[in-house]
């Protein structure tokens, strides 16, 4: 039975918590993810925030991989009686998830930190954002899903004719006493607990590589379904395909979950700034409607997949990695086999090129560290306290200094705290 457990801090929790912060700082800066495969085909989210009682039902047909056999699908999604389905907050929080899972590897109880999951999201470490980060919990909690001949058995090999699950069947949310940050005291732990058909899942493989940095830090909800949905398409064993394409009507209602619409013009029209945000983030090359040979009247889109390599990470990525050691605007990339997974942009090969985005960051941050600088010792002293508090004691050394991705929070501050006055080094610069 799927339950939530709001505990208190427990005496019997790892007794070395800095052997877990470790871990959280010392992952890979190009933080490879994972994701579940099922849940990249259909979704188990809304792409807006939804309603209390609002469910996701999709039906179709589909050939069975080895039979060729016609046969019905559906996949019907039921949310909290409260709160509703999860939205794209918690879609984001779900690859979080999967990305703690991966690095304890793969256990079904999974411990975390909720500050650490902030970072991870990009979030900072607030009040408000530890009640969303619970609410998420709660929404995530509440899931069921019932597929019928739409859910891959990984152990089996086939689609079960039926299934009825949950994603979690339990969350315990320990708060974080005063001083455990900073190690005076013990850390006492969070944990979440996979679903037995999840676990399966997991454990089975059914899970595949994704650049959760890049996914994290596309901006709209609609883009990072459908990076999730192609980046699953974009390989041809090991090898990168050219173009991927499919039916739009499918495409749109069956693996993105939107809303149906009579008319392609309105797909097209609520496709294009998802489309936009992937070309002009290296994902995509370009995109294109072609009319569907077998089907008259219906139309196909079109996919061309950029070089490996290419992907554009921004400042919202580097703001979710402020805990990291490696410089993230700059980080090169390659494709490589794991198995008969695929590790995306993990080897290097060339540099990413320097985009406008980029350059703006880097002259924004120019310009805080500059109005930072000649600031009074004490209003100095103030800012960096404030800064220090998102990032890990080992990285302060950095914290001042503009080209690294730890400064960001610093240079925030001041970019609120003194509008004015940067604002003023931009004009002069002509900026």
């Amino acid at each position: 039975m799927k339950k939530e457990i709001l505990a208190p801090p427990q005496t019997n929790e790892p007794t070395k918590p800095e052997e877990f912060s470790d871990k959280i700082e010392k992952r890979n800066s190009l933080r490879l993810g994972k994701d579940e495969m099922n849940l990249v085909e259909h979704p188990f989210a809304f792409l807006k925030r939804p309603k209390p009682g609002d469910e996701i039902f999709l039906a179709w047909e589909k050939k069975h991989p080895r039979t060729n056999k016609i046969m019905a699908a559906s996949w019907r999604v039921s949310g909290d009686a409260k709160l509703g389905l999860p939205g794209p907050v918690e879609e984001r929080l779900y690859l979080v998830l999967m990305e703690l899972s991966r690095e304890q590897g793969w256990p079904q109880s999974v411990q975390f930190s909720r500050g650490d999951i902030l970072r991870r999201l990009g979030l900072t470490i607030t009040k408000a954002n530890y009640a969303s980060l619970r609410q998420g919990f709660e929404r995530l909690v509440g899931v069921r899903i019932n597929a019928e001949n739409s859910f891959w058995n990984a152990r089996s090999s086939d689609f079960s004719q039926n299934v009825m699950f949950a994603l979690l069947d339990e969350v315990r949310i320990n708060s974080e006493m005063p001083g455990a940050r900073s190690g005076q005291i013990p850390l006492a732990l969070s944990s979440f607990k996979w679903s037995d058909v999840m676990h399966e899942q997991h454990l089975a493989g059914n899970v595949r590589s994704i650049h959760i940095a890049f996914a994290l830090s596309l901006d709209l909800p609609l883009a990072t379904r459908l990076f999730r949905y192609l980046d699953k398409h974009r390989f041809n064993g090991e090898e990168q395909r050219a173009k991927f394409e499919i039916e739009l009507h499918r495409l749109c209602e069956i693996h993105l979950g939107m809303a149906k619409v009579k008319y392609v013009s309105k797909l097209k029209e609520r496709l294009a700034p998802a489309h936009t945000e992937l070309r002009n983030r290296g994902f995509l090359a370009g995109v294109e409607y072609e009319p569907m040979k077998s089907s008259p009247g219906e139309e196909k889109v079109v996919y061309y997949f950029a070089p490996p390599g290419s992907l554009v990470v921004d400042r919202a990525l580097m703001q979710q990695m402020a805990a990291e050691e490696s410089e993230v605007l700059n980080a090169p990339s390659t494709i490589e086999p794991d198995g008969n997974l695929i590790l995306v942009d993990t080897t290097p090969t060339k540099p990413i090129p320097e985009t406008s985005a980029v350059s703006k960051v880097r002259a924004s941050a120019a310009r805080c560290h500059a109005v930072f600088v000649g600031l009074p010792p004490e209003e100095q002293q103030a800012l960096r306290e404030r800064a220090r508090q998102g990032v890990a004691a080992i990285f302060w050394d950095r914290l001042e200094t503009p080209d690294s991705p730890m400064s960001l929070g610093l240079w925030d501050l001041v970019a609120q705290e003194y509008a004015d006055e940067v604002e003023k080094m931009r004009i002069e610069e002509g900026a």
